[in-house]
């Protein structure tokens, strides 16, 4: 039998805390340091391991709502509705695995960064606002997804992460500019 992640995340922990930990030498501050630096950032992957398909689904959602504010139809943007179109079928469908929503959520972004580089000067302002507005979701769940580490000097100010991969960006949403 293989022993699940889960187990072998924690076995590791307890091993590295109870055995390794204790066996540097004191006075080595960097290795001790470093020790315990391991140490959270296995717990932290532990205590994530069980939220990673929610967090590929709110991704991939947080993205669909950028996309959202930045379509507006035009000719130019067909590549970025044809990549949105397929990024909602991924979202939409129940059986959609972490790396297929990566994919869809990368392509997206992708397409959303053509666009974004072909932009006027002159609309370029307002694009900005528009995607600093609707990227604001997606920057607050990679703020809390670490905030663990302790880091983040205001992290106390962000929702649990359950809460956040519960949440609809559609509140998010920038406003669509026009090219």
């Amino acid at each position: 039998m293989i022993p699940d992640l889960e187990l072998q995340l924690s076995v590791t922990i307890k091993a590295l805390r109870d055995v390794v930990l204790p066996a540097i030498d004191p006075a080595d501050g960097v290795a001790t340091e470093q020790a315990h630096l391991a140490l959270a950032t296995l717990g932290m992957v532990r205590a994530h391991l069980p939220l990673r398909q929610k967090l590929a689904q709110t991704e991939l959602s947080n993205a669909l709502a950028m996309a959202d504010s930045l379509d507006t139809g035009a000719t130019a943007e067909t590549a970025l509705a044809t990549a949105r179109n397929k990024a909602k079928a991924v979202a939409d469908n129940p059986a959609s695995c972490q790396d297929e929503m990566e994919a869809a959520r990368l392509s997206l972004l992708e397409e959303m960064e053509r666009l974004i580089a072909d932009v006027p000067a002159d609309r370029f302002a307002a694009l900005g606002r528009s995607c600093l507005a609707s990227m604001q979701p997606q920057l607050d769940l990679q703020r809390r997804w670490v905030a663990d580490a302790g880091f983040d000097p205001d992290a106390t100010g962000l929702p649990a992460i359950e809460k956040m991969l519960s949440q609809s960006p559609a509140n998010a949403k920038g406003t669509p500019v026009s090219r």
